[in-house]
C-alpha cells in the first residue's frame, strides 16, 4: 500500500527504407524514456523472506536512450540481417534520506544499462540441401556493485563497496557456426 504504481513516458523516432537493387532493409530507430516511481533497493538491504520488503525499497527516477541501426535481407543465396544499439539505462533516487542516498542521489548505472550491443545472423545457401549460418552476439558487460575493501569493525571484517553499479563485469561475445545438410 505504500509503494505507488510506476510511471513512464517514450518517445521514438525512425527512419526506414528498401534498397532497390540488393533488396536491403534498413532501419534506424531512436529513442527516449522517462520513468519516475521506479523502485530499487536500498544498500544492504535484505530481500530473502522479507515480509516488510517495502522499507527496504527506495523510489527513483529513470531515463534511458539510445538509437538502433539495423540491416536485412531475405532474397537470395545469402540472407540474415545485422544490427548494433547504442543505448543508457541511468537511475537517481528521489526523496530524502541524506548520505544513506544511493551515490547520495546523483544518477547511476541501472542493472539494464549496457552501451553496445552487435547482432548479426546470417545464412548461405551453397545448394537446396546445404547451408552454412552464423550467429554472432556481443554485448557490453552488466553493471555490477563490488567489494573494493574490507576493514575491521565492531569485532568482525566489514565489505566497502563501489558506488551503486560502478564497475561493469566482462562483455559478452558468442559466435555460433553451423553446416546444415537437409535430407532429400
Amino acid at each position: 500500500k505504500n509503494i505507488k504504481p510506476q510511471k513512464g513516458w517514450q518517445l521514438a523516432i525512425g527512419a526506414y527504407t528498401t534498397t532497390k537493387e540488393y533488396d536491403i532493409d534498413l532501419s534506424i530507430e531512436a529513442y527516449y524514456k522517462r520513468m519516475s516511481n521506479y523502485l530499487d533497493f536500498k544498500s544492504g538491504a535484505m530481500l530473502l523472506m522479507n515480509p516488510n520488503i517495502e522499507d527496504d525499497v527506495v523510489g527513483t527516477q529513470g531515463k534511458a536512450y539510445g538509437i538502433e541501426i539495423m540491416a536485412s535481407k531475405d532474397l537470395g543465396k545469402l540472407s540474415g540481417w545485422a544490427s548494433y544499439s547504442w543505448s543508457r539505462s541511468k537511475l537517481r533516487e528521489v526523496g530524502n534520506r541524506g548520505s544513506s542516498a544511493i551515490n547520495k542521489g546523483k544518477w547511476y548505472n541501472s542493472s539494464y544499462d549496457k552501451p553496445h550491443e552487435f547482432k548479426v545472423a546470417g545464412n548461405y545457401k551453397f545448394t537446396h540441401r546445404v547451408n552454412l549460418s552464423v550467429n554472432l552476439d556481443y554485448a557490453t558487460g552488466r553493471p555490477a556493485t563490488v567489494p573494493v575493501a574490507r576493514y575491521y569493525y565492531n569485532n568482525g571484517y566489514r565489505l566497502y563497496y563501489t558506488e551503486r553499479n560502478s564497475y561493469r563485469i566482462p562483455d559478452y561475445c558468442r559466435v555460433d557456426l553451423a553446416l546444415n545438410i537437409e535430407p532429400t
